[in-house]
């Protein structure tokens, strides 16, 4: 699910993120002939860029994260006029967080979807456990 990044609307409106259980997607769009430097840091997020018209490199994009990613396992890339960010969250305690939003006081994202118990079909279960017509002699080993 995509959802603004920031809740006011500010320039960069359309930029726009989403969230699994192990990530956070940033989508941000940007002039095809412009060049993207990120720079990944824990708790923060650098997006600047410079373009062929402007020799001075612009940012975009210098903010907290909600949460702690991995910087080494997070990377970017950018085509037909997209960066897409995929930013690893960092484990807390064993456990991948749900971030509220992406940045402070940004659009929050859905609540955590509680998650699924693994159901299996009982028959398959019981399945396993019936004896088949010639394994079974009418003797048992069972005592009272």
């Amino acid at each position: 699910m995509e959802i603004p990044l920031f809740a006011d609307g500010p320039a960069d409106a359309s930029t726009t993120w989403g969230q699994t259980a192990e990530t956070i997607t940033l989508s941000v769009p940007l002039p095809p002939s412009s060049r993207p430097r990120v720079s990944f840091k824990p708790r923060r997020l650098v997006i600047a860029t410079t373009t062929a018209a402007a020799a001075a490199e612009e940012v975009l994009l210098d903010c907290e994260l909600c949460g702690e990613i991995s910087t080494q396992e997070s990377w970017w890339s950018f085509s037909d006029g997209v960066l897409v960010l995929e930013l690893m969250k960092r484990p807390c305690e064993g456990e991948m967080p749900w971030w509220p939003s992406a940045v402070p006081g940004g659009k929050q994202g859905p609540p955590r979807e509680a998650a699924r118990p693994d159901l299996q079909r009982l028959d398959a279960k019981i399945g396993e456990q019936v004896v088949k017509p010639g394994q079974f002699e009418g003797k048992s080993s069972f005592r009272w």
